[in-house]
């Protein structure tokens, strides 16, 4: 499992100049570009960008809610994992049978039922199609559904 580390830096309120740098996007690009590659040399990863709400005081008894865009950066830390002795890795152990395994359950028995006169083939009959379908090769649940749709299909069709 990955654990990561974070870090939160506010991104930058506005341009940074540099030499062939003209517009204030470029320039507000850059400075975030800049941010972005300090971090990255340092092993942070750029995650997203979040524009959170900061509760300010203003003047004496005032305050006001003012939105910060934060850059989120993470890295992933060095997971720990337990020793294992050398001594530990191989031990012989000797398997004897306690219980006796587990016998599944027998499988439901398919009932007999009288061929259709114009049967069709289950997988290749459309999804649409009004024609009986073999259902005796179904499987219990599928083949109760499949009667309960052909009736419901039989009553529609009066």
């Amino acid at each position: 499992m990955d654990v990561y580390e974070y870090k939160v830096v506010p991104a930058p309120a506005k341009g940074q100049k540099a030499r062939g740098v003209r517009k204030s996007e470029d320039k507000f690009a850059y400075a975030i570009q800049q941010v972005m590659n300090q971090n990255a040399q340092d092993g942070w990863e750029f995650l997203r960008s979040e524009t959170l709400p900061n509760e300010e005081r203003v003047g004496l008894t005032n305050t006001s809610t003012t939105y910060r865009s934060m850059l989120v950066f993470r890295r992933p830390t060095e997971s720990v994992a337990p020793e294992v002795s050398p001594a530990a890795k191989v031990i012989p152990t000797r398997v004897t049978a306690a219980e006796p395994p587990k016998q599944l359950p027998k499988p439901i028995p398919e009932e007999a039922s009288e061929p259709v006169d114009n049967e069709v083939d289950f997988f290749n009959q459309t999804s649409n199609s009004a024609q009986p379908t073999n259902v005796s090769s179904l499987p219990a649940a599928l083949r109760m559904r499949a009667e309960r749709q052909q009736s419901s299909n039989d009553v529609a069709a009066e």
